[in-house]
């Protein structure tokens, strides 16, 4: 980052403690004060947004160099996507995504899609829905490409061709083991909840190459909290179309359901018998690798002490917190840490033995043990590991120490409250716990 851009960082992250400080002391939103200071909050705004540009412009100037000599990378145009994106340049960044969908990263390419609030909306005209569709005619023969293409026309109300052409991927895929597919989807019988940057990824990478589990469309499905409208029974189509007495089971993996109530009420509802995998991973880490996670996404203009700073201001107290004590925070670095509320909150709508919660240390440093484990609590043989390497891990720098201390000191509550409960939880994979298969 050049001098200039650095500076503008430094005046921005003054500029947003100005307009904390003020909300703080001036928290009303109607009035005669509100009705002056409201342009004036504005103005302050664009200014920020200036600032904090200067350096997504420097980037987005870089790699822009890098795809004149390389155009045929697709994860050039994908970071040049984020990049433009943190411009608010949406338009730009759906033609730079699209750019690298078309170029071979079409499964990150959906999911951003999806995951990003501004663009779920965007990228549902006819003219978006047809451009992807061209995706799948261009790889008919990519199993990956027809799956992500049928879970995006899915996720758009274009059931009966993104049933299609889910199916026509999961007929690739399952081409070499003989299976016969069936008329209606298979239910999932696992669900991998979260949180985030707890190993979801990476566990539910591990549990697919075991040779009867087949995954989702999409890993993350997201529909209980991304409905808009479509019938519950669109959810189904995201799965295999298998046979349920061919031995086969299947699964998904979306972080967020942990803390969704719909999710849960759906799973009681819908998914007679599914088991549930909780990660639990060590608080601090797992809010700072979040963090981390949105600066690369460029979804994250503050540094970490001021967005803990304003998401403790709207926590208002110290965990445990139920339910109806959290707010709607936009990055739930701290609230995302403190999983028990909502660990209560599954083991309510299912029941505890189906909730199984896996300590992420453990899996790091037992992968097989733990995946045997896992095997077993979902009612599958013991099968090898053919790849235990980690998924969407990164480097960045150490936590300051200051830092840290005052968060142990900050979740120290919840992490007692949670080891109390877990003493006594059927269900648990490392930590002071043995596993027991529950029934």
């Amino acid at each position: 980052m050049s001098a200039g851009a650095r500076a503008g960082q430094r005046a921005a992250r003054l500029l947003r403690g100005g307009m904390s400080a003020g909300r703080a002391m001036l928290p009303m939103r109607s009035g005669p004060i509100a009705t002056i200071l409201r342009p004036v909050s504005a103005r302050v705004h664009r200014t920020i947004r200036a600032l904090e540009g200067a350096e997504l412009r420097e980037l987005e100037a870089e790699l822009r160099r890098r795809i004149a000599v390389a155009p045929e990378k697709a994860q050039l145009w994908f970071d040049l996507g984020l990049c433009l994106a943190g411009q608010g340049r949406n338009d730009d960044a759906i033609e730079a995504w699209f750019t690298a969908a078309e170029l071979g990263l079409v499964e990150w390419v959906v999911l951003t899609l999806h995951t990003r609030p501004p663009f779920a909306q965007l990228v549902g005209t006819d003219a978006h829905i047809r451009r992807m569709s061209a995706l799948a005619e261009a790889r008919p023969d990519s199993a990956e490409t027809q799956l992500a293409v049928g879970a995006f026309l899915l996720d758009h109300g274009h059931l009966e061709e993104g049933r299609r052409t889910v199916r026509r991927g999961y007929e690739l895929e399952l081409g070499g083991k003989a299976v016969a597919l069936a008329d209606r989807p298979l239910l999932p019988s696992f669900l991998v909840l979260g949180p985030h940057k707890a190993g979801t990824s990476t566990l539910y990478a591990l549990l697919l190459q075991h040779p009867r589990v087949v995954g989702a469309a999409r890993k993350e499905v997201q529909f209980w909290e991304k409905r808009d409208g479509r019938p519950p029974e669109v959810y189904d189509a995201y799965f295999p179309p298998i046979d349920p007495d061919a031995g086969f089971i299947t699964g998904e993996a979306t972080p967020h359901y942990l803390f969704s109530p719909e999710a849960a009420a759906a799973a009681a509802q819908r998914l007679p018998g599914v088991k549930t995998i909780v990660l639990r991973r060590d608080p601090v880490a797992r809010a700072y690798s979040h963090f981390q996670m949105m600066r690369r996404l460029q979804d994250e203009p503050r540094g970490f002490d001021e967005a803990i700073e304003r998401e403790l201001s709207l926590l208002g107290g110290v965990p445990p917190l139920q339910l109806a004590d959290v707010p709607d925070v936009h990055a739930p670095y701290l609230l995302g840490s403190c999983i028990l509320p909502f660990l209560g909150m599954w083991i309510e709508s299912i029941g505890a033995p189906r909730v199984m919660v896996v300590d992420s240390a453990h899996l790091a440093t037992n992968r097989q043990a733990t995946l045997d484990a896992l095997h077993a609590y979902l009612g599958l043989e013991p099968a090898p590991l053919v790849d235990d390497g980690d998924r969407n891990v990164a480097d960045y720098p150490a936590l300051p120490a200051r830092t840290e201390a005052r968060l142990r000191d900050w979740f120290e509550p919840h992490e007692a409250a949670l080891d109390r409960l877990l003493a006594g939880h059927p269900a648990r994979i490392g930590g002071a716990a043995s596993f027991e298969s529950p029934s």
